[in-house]
């Protein structure tokens, strides 16, 4: 039980009330979202739906970019966000003709599903 103002009332209320109220602060102030684990998982458990950030880079041999990019997508899969980024790196590359490349990620089922070692869906 918890006191407050003269009030008493079950934890589990004062808790519903709390994700509630977040719940709607963040629909209403949220528009574009840095597409991390923690701010998915975050959205996930409270039933959010939001537009996440993607982004990535192309370095050459000497760890210098050549370009950056950054977009944004409806709420998708993380699988999905990750090969769309991948697959807009490689039509960069191919923009600025570039050769040789490797395509690095820290998403292994992404690169496990680009090797053909495990299913993309």
């Amino acid at each position: 039980m918890r006191r407050f103002q003269q009030k008493t009332m079950e934890w589990e209320h004062v808790r519903d009330s709390i994700i509630s109220d977040m719940r709607v602060y963040l629909q209403v102030t949220l528009t574009v979202v840095e597409d991390t684990p923690a701010s998915r998982s975050l959205l996930t458990k409270l039933g959010i739906s939001a537009q996440f950030k993607e982004r990535g880079a192309a370095r050459d041999e000497n760890g210098e970019v050549l370009f950056a990019y950054t977009s944004s997508r409806g709420a998708r899969s993380v699988m999905y966000q990750e090969l769309k980024a991948i697959e807009q790196g490689l039509q960069k590359c191919k923009d600025f003709i570039v050769k040789k490349l490797v395509v690095v990620s820290d998403s292994l089922r992404a690169i496990n599903a680009l090797n053909n070692k495990e299913n993309a869906s």
